[in-house]
């Protein structure tokens, strides 16, 4: 784990990172020690930002079976489980916001990523949906979708059409 404060206009951030990829380790987050001690220093979750995602560049069929569940393991089911935990916490309060890092991918597929494009469509549909659950609440959500950055995570990664791969400075 790793822990980070931000300071921005007076208010602290504190970014709490866990290995998203076992479900158990994102609920070590929620229900064990990193949420209890960071509620307790600094009050209640205000805000959730998930942006957690591995992006392997392969023929969909030529994809191993354990590397499409992990890919549906962090990039969707990780971002699903934070989700309601976050809500959980913030709707009795009235107040939070929760932002849900998906990609263009969540709108435009490429190839040699299918089981990654699906996670995407997924966290966009998924957000949309909680977006209708949360009305009225004062929870809100965003989905944030870059488009393709230029990173180790998209070497090799063929070009999309009508898509121009950016620095990440730039998102």
């Amino acid at each position: 784990r790793h822990r980070r404060d931000v300071y921005l206009d007076q208010q602290i951030v504190r970014q709490v990172t866990a290995d998203v990829h076992v479900e158990r380790r994102v609920d070590e987050v929620w229900r064990g020690r990193s949420t209890v001690e960071v509620e307790q220093q600094f009050g209640p979750l205000d805000y959730l930002c998930n942006v957690a995602a591995i992006m392997p560049i392969n023929d969909f069929d030529a994809e191993d079976d354990a590397m499409t569940h992990q890919i549906i393991a962090v990039n969707l089911e990780a971002v699903i489980h934070s989700t309601k935990e976050a809500a959980r916490r913030m709707k009795p309060r009235g107040s939070g916001h929760i932002i849900n890092v998906a990609s263009g991918a969540g709108w435009l597929a490429g190839g040699g990523v299918a089981t990654y494009v699906g996670t995407k469509f997924g966290v966009v549909g998924y957000s949309e949906s909680v977006d209708l659950e949360l009305k009225g609440s004062g929870v809100h959500i965003s989905v944030v979708a870059p488009a393709v950055i230029k990173s180790e995570m998209s070497a090799g990664l063929k070009d999309v059409r009508g898509v121009r791969a950016v620095e990440p400075w730039e998102v």
